[in-house]
């Protein structure tokens, strides 16, 4: 579709919908879940084993063809696993973190669509029956932009601002401000330390008026938009639509 042809009111029962779905299905599976987190269809949130945790104003998208999927592996004889993901962290399809020890996203992180996570090997090289003795927590700090299916590889830790590249595998640590791509990933670029960076935590300086502006902008983009306009161009799309 060029575009939603889905009545403000369609629009608005939809994100009413996702928010009691959240409340009442996802968010007792989270260890805490933070006021103001959002989740674009929840039902394709997959939260496995204990120790996952989420901040305030949170936002995760899932789709059906790319769940997003948070799981922990507890074992006895080793401490509880956590995955702990901070304030104003963006979670985009398809994201999946693993952790047997410990991940921890920073406060206004981004996952861009499947990106994986990872702190162990998971199979040893030899005996593929047992998990080896390989696993290591991973840390990204605050700001972290991780591009479009990067693999974070356990034992590393990403410093704040890092950048890292689309379909880069990132094997070792990445220093504050720094740009790393490639595959293992390398250092490509540095943001300059001088300059401001501005997090997604401005983004929620003031969360009334954040969502009167985005109830406005929702209305301004659904004028005209008729119930049976949408059920039409649903059943019975056309070249304009």
């Amino acid at each position: 579709m060029r575009r939603d042809h889905r009545p403000y009111w369609l629009r608005s029962t939809e994100f009413a919908f996702e928010g009691w779905w959240t409340r009442h299905f996802l968010r007792a599976q989270f260890e805490a879940f933070g006021e103001g987190a959002r989740v674009r269809r929840p039902w394709h949130v997959q939260v496995m084993g204990p120790g996952i945790s989420a901040g305030r104003h949170v936002q995760i998208h899932a789709e059906r063809h790319l769940p997003v999927r948070l799981s922990t592996w507890a074992r006895g004889d080793r401490p509880p696993p956590r995955i702990t993901i901070g304030d104003y962290a963006l979670i985009m399809p398809g994201v999946m973190i693993n952790a047997a020890l410990s991940i921890e996203i920073g406060e206004g992180s981004m996952l861009a669509s499947q990106v994986m996570i990872s702190d162990s090997d998971w199979h040893d090289r030899y005996d593929r029956t047992r998990e080896p003795e390989t696993n290591a927590p991973v840390r990204l700090a605050g700001n972290v932009w991780v591009g479009l299916r990067a693999i974070l590889c356990k034992g590393i830790s990403i410093g704040e601002n890092a950048i890292i590249g689309a379909g880069a595998v990132v094997t070792h640590d990445v220093p504050a401000d720094t740009i790393a791509a490639g595959n293992p990933a390398r250092a490509v670029g540095t943001l300059d330390p001088d300059l401001v960076k501005t997090t997604r935590a401005a983004i929620f300086a003031d969360p009334k008026a954040l969502a009167a502006w985005e109830a406005a902008a929702a209305r301004e983009n659904a004028t005209g938009n008729t119930t049976l306009g949408a059920l039409r161009a649903l059943l019975f799309p056309r070249v304009t639509d």
